[in-house]
């Protein structure tokens, strides 16, 4: 009876933690998502095309003490569900570049897989240069995006994920 509780209990906290996002430990600073940019100090500009045919809903990017990790958050439809996107990233902040790590995706409304959204928001993270820029102080990942020169104007191959950084989390040690 023990070792069937036991399994239960740990198909129980698999499953749990399977819908739930990655986490980044000691989050300090925070940076909601505000659109997206062609360039530093440039008007706001649309969506790239892949973005808009699934919905995608950047919420935030937080950073630990280093500002060398961090954590994006965003939320995209595919099929008849709601999916949830976390992804750690890594920055190099001398060369103003950052890559992805890890990322993780589920349905938290639906029963897709979310494999179609993640692969490409994935792909458009994966490698990028990064822009620290303005006050108060963006963060913009430029990613590379097949419909770059639609938004952006002839012979751009980026589009800016922009983030305005809102706040300071956790304390100060």
């Amino acid at each position: 009876m023990k070792s069937t509780l036991l399994i239960a209990l740990t198909l129980f906290t698999t499953a749990s933690f399977a819908n739930a996002d990655l986490k980044l430990p000691g989050e300090r600073w925070e940076a909601k998502s505000i659109g997206y940019r062609c360039a530093a100090y440039a008007d706001d500009s649309s969506a790239p095309f892949s973005h808009d045919e699934f919905d995608v809903q950047f919420e935030y990017l937080r950073t630990d003490k280093t500002l060398d990790n961090g954590l994006v958050i965003a939320t995209f439809t595919e099929e008849d569900s709601v999916c949830r996107y976390s992804a750690i990233l890594l920055a190099d902040n001398a060369k103003s570049t950052i890559k992805l790590v890890e990322s993780k995706s589920y349905a938290s409304q639906g029963s897709s897989e979310c494999l179609e959204g993640k692969a490409i928001i994935d792909s458009q993270l994966k490698d990028n240069d990064y822009l620290y820029w303005g006050h108060p102080h963006h963060l913009t990942i430029m990613m590379p995006v097949e419909s770059a020169q639609e938004v952006c104007g002839e012979g751009a191959t980026h589009v800016g994920l922009d983030f305005l950084v809102s706040g300071f989390l956790g304390n100060r040690d």
